[in-house]
């Protein structure tokens, strides 16, 4: 049996690019320590900014459409009050692992079911 030498190279060529390919766990380590280290610097602006955006969708959305939009605010409250957390983590999110627990998630969507506040 003859054994094609161009087949046997782009065989092997894709066995190489497999290998690199693949990612070394302990790189992943060090990548997120450096991320960690280095940090974002406008993480803190990027939550103000979310902030701002929160407060203007809020504004704009007319009365007549609060109760339709419910779902979305129970939603909104509760991924605004888990901003307010990593931000007070100091936005430690490739560290710690930043959660509501899911007594605290009823306790905001029932606030906007029941007393219409976010």
């Amino acid at each position: 049996m003859l054994v094609d030498p161009l087949a046997t190279q782009l065989e092997l060529d894709r066995i190489e690019q497999r290998k690199t390919d693949t990612v070394d766990i302990t790189q992943v380590g060090s990548r997120d320590a450096h991320i960690g280290n280095t940090g974002i610097t406008n993480v803190g602006s990027e939550a103000q900014r979310a902030h701002q955006l929160y407060d203007e969708a809020l504004a704009l959305l007319p009365d007549a459409d609060r109760r339709a939009q419910k779902p979305g605010l129970m939603m909104a409250s509760i991924y605004r009050t888990l901003l307010r957390e990593i931000e007070a983590e100091n936005f430690q999110v490739l560290h710690q692992r930043v959660r509501l627990t899911p007594l605290r998630k009823l306790w905001l969507a029932w606030k906007v079911q029941a007393l219409g506040r976010l």
